[in-house]
Formats: structure tokens, sequence, C-alpha cells
């Protein structure tokens, strides 16, 4: 359909704070990667062992390998058709410059109203991302990014960290994106959209 594409990575402790907070399971999803042949030979055959270990348990491990999986696809994706791609924490670090760049890489307006528009949805006034309804779209951008850190333990973030780096994918790789010793709600990331 000749669409212009943004693939858009969280961090998998985001990924798998949201899975296990909204009680999805997990297991079966996995189990249903398993039985996409054509999708295992052509992207997951090298982490295969991975989703086969947390096919049959529900929680954070199999949530990390769904995350692992559907990431590792994204960005294999994102390489061989050369796509454009952003991780969400650096939009919710600068979500208004962020979006200018969105809309002008896309060639549309970034008009006033579409500003405030962005800045209503985008700094909402509740600042505490725990009191936001599920779904709701109106967000402080601000303290979004990291809110998985009131939500994991150091154990669970290890255990993630474990899964995801075994599916080798070259994003969120620094221990200081692993901490949760700092939980800061206007913490600053880099911002970047890649080409």
């Amino acid at each position: 359909f000749d669409l212009q594409t943004l693939i858009l990575f969280r961090h998998p402790c985001g990924f798998v704070s949201s899975i296990i907070r909204l009680g999805w399971p997990t297991s079966e999803f996995v189990r249903e990667l398993l039985l996409r042949e054509k999708l295992i030979a052509d992207h997951l055959h090298p982490v295969l062992s991975v989703l086969e270990e947390q096919a049959n348990q529900d929680g954070i491990g199999a949530a990390a390998a769904i995350h692992g999986a559907l990431n590792l696809v994204l960005w294999n994706t994102a390489q061989t058709q050369k796509l454009r791609f952003a991780r969400f924490e650096d939009l919710c670090a600068d979500p208004i410059e962020s979006f200018k760049e969105i809309f002008s890489w896309l060639a549309l307006d970034y008009t006033t109203e579409v500003l405030a528009d962005h800045i209503r949805l985008c700094f909402a006034e509740r600042p505490d991302p725990d009191s936001y309804r599920v779904h709701a779209v109106q967000r402080n951008s601000g303290g979004m990014a990291d809110t998985w850190k009131r939500h994991l333990t150091s154990e669970q973030v290890a255990t993630v960290r474990k899964i995801w780096d075994q599916f080798n994918i070259p994003l969120y790789r620094s221990d200081d994106e692993w901490s949760i010793d700092s939980f800061d709600v206007e913490k600053p990331c880099d911002h970047r959209i890649i080409a």
C-alpha cells in the first residue's frame, strides 16, 4: 500500500511490566509463535530454545520472550527494508520535538492546533502514570518511559534482561538503561529518530 512506516521500540521491561499488570496470559502467545513455521524459519530460529523454555509458564519470562520475538521480527524488518524506527523512551523524553520531526518526515503540516493537541495529550495534568486508566491516551510523556521501574524488582529486571540479551538486538544494551536505582519521572533520555 506504499505506506510510510515508523517502527516504535519499547524497553523490554516497559512491555513486560504492562503485560503483567494487565494480567494478560503469556505462555499461550509463546506457544502460538512456536506454531508459526515460516516465522521461525525467517526470524526466530536463533532463539527457538528461548521460546521453548518459556512456552509453558506464564509470567515475566514468557512476557520477555514474547517481547523479544516481536522485536526481533521488527528489527530484522527495519534493517532489511530500511524502515525508520524510534524508541518509545526517546519520544517520551522530548515528545513535541519528536512529533515535529515525525510530521516533517511524513510531509504533514505541524500547525498550532496540532501543537496544542500534542501539548494537551503529552503533558497531562495528572503527573503520576500510575493514576491512568488502562488504554487512556492522555499521558504525561515525561513519566511514561520509566514507570516499569516502580513495578518490577531488581530480580525481575535481571530476568527480563537475561532473556532480552539472547535476542541479540542492538537496542537497550547499556547498564544504565536497566537500572532501577534512580527512578525519576522527569529523567531525560537521548532524543533520536533514526533514518
